[in-house]
């Protein structure tokens, strides 16, 4: 992806790795990547007979579909994740809302995509393995109900 500065006719390379997740009042650090920014709108399918008693298919726009984000941080310890998820469980007001945001190399603000009402529906961390130097990772699986782009 590339995006025009407002100053020059010159694309800026924007790389997947330099992003940040917000997460309202919830203090996270380390994210390694965050999936499933993506807004859906279910096709509605109908069927009608023409003047000329031939059938048309027609397609139509339906439901608005905000799909579930990933997040997976590096495991340190740190429960604030945990706890949110085990607030669910528990029955709290589970929900929080924040942002993803992506940056240009410089590190100025490229886009900003505002998450509503967010609220982890599964948490995990990664395979133990005593073979294995992999750095333990813990991922929280969060479902949305709204997505704005405002930048």
């Amino acid at each position: 992806m590339s995006t025009v500065t407002p100053s020059s006719d010159e694309q800026q390379s924007i790389l997947t790795s330099m992003f940040a997740l917000e997460l309202g009042s919830i203090d996270i650090t380390d994210i390694q990547s965050v999936s499933g920014l993506s807004i859906d709108v279910e096709d509605v399918e109908s069927k009608e007979v023409g003047a000329d008693g031939r059938m048309v298919t027609r397609y139509r726009a339906g439901t608005v579909k905000y799909s579930e984000l990933t997040a997976k941080r590096v495991f340190t310890g740190d429960k604030a994740l945990y706890n949110w998820h085990m607030d669910v469980v528990q029955g709290a007001k589970p929900w929080q809302d924040g942002s993803v945001v992506l940056y240009n190399l410089d590190g100025t603000e490229a886009a900003r995509w505002n998450v509503m009402k967010m609220w982890p529906s599964k948490w995990s961390v990664s395979d133990l393995d005593a073979g294995s130097d992999d750095v333990v990772t813990e991922e929280v699986t969060l479902q949305i109900e709204f997505i704005e782009r405002v930048s």
